[in-house]
């Protein structure tokens, strides 16, 4: 089972720029990505659906079916009959692994994102 760091969702008022988030989400692109890779690296040798996925990270269907669509695009992932699987194998598996893991004892801690300057064109 995975344990979201926090089920507190941003409201339209807060910028995801300003607002602070995990390390662990920030260092690999956001919540949802983090806890989708924590529910495929969770048990070894399951098989995901689409809709345990969604459930299991919290997240919304159509981020499972973008990060999915990812990682079988590189093989990480395989899909079969509706269902999805990690490819043990594959290169970027066990870093994949490891990373996910080293970061549970830091889901929680804040990593504070300044708002961004003015762009110039």
């Amino acid at each position: 089972m995975v344990i979201p760091y926090s089920t507190k969702r941003m409201n339209s008022s807060t910028s995801p720029r300003s607002s602070p988030a995990s390390l662990s989400a920030w260092l690999l692109g956001g919540r949802c990505r983090y806890l989708l890779l924590q529910a495929l690296f969770s048990h070894s040798g399951d098989d995901w659906t689409v809709a345990g996925l969604r459930d299991s990270a919290q997240c919304g269907q159509a981020t499972v079916y973008e990060v999915l669509r990812a990682l079988v695009a590189v093989g990480l992932v395989t899909p079969l009959d509706g269902r999805y699987s990690v490819n043990r194998d594959h290169a970027l598996a066990a870093p994949l692994e490891g990373l996910v893991s080293a970061l549970r004892p830091y889901a929680s801690t804040v990593v504070s994102r300044p708002a961004r300057g003015v762009r110039r064109t």
